[in-house]
């Protein structure tokens, strides 16, 4: 069986893992930190976005409306000309 070196770990070597660890802290920050900055932009892009979605459905909801008013309308009046005729002919 082998045996595995052991390393010895001496204050300058923990100083500078402590160093490197301190490094590593200070980019994870930073790129946080942008991270945090580009949400908080997509989200006001999205804002602004929204209102002008919501504008768009109603416009559209309001031709919808229109549209089914005057369907029912057609239908309404074919619906009461097929009676008419039925009525008259009798």
């Amino acid at each position: 069986m082998a045996v595995m070196a052991r390393d010895s770990w001496t204050d300058d070597r923990l100083d500078d893992l402590n160093g490197k660890v301190d490094r590593l802290d200070a980019r994870m920050e930073a790129g946080f930190a942008d991270m945090r900055a580009e949400f908080r932009a997509m989200r006001a892009g999205m804002a602004e976005h929204r209102a002008a979605t919501q504008a768009e459905f109603a416009a559209q909801h309001r031709s919808m409306v229109q549209l089914f008013a005057g369907m029912y309308a057609t239908i309404s009046v074919g619906l009461a000309g097929v009676i008419v005729a039925i009525v008259t002919q009798g």
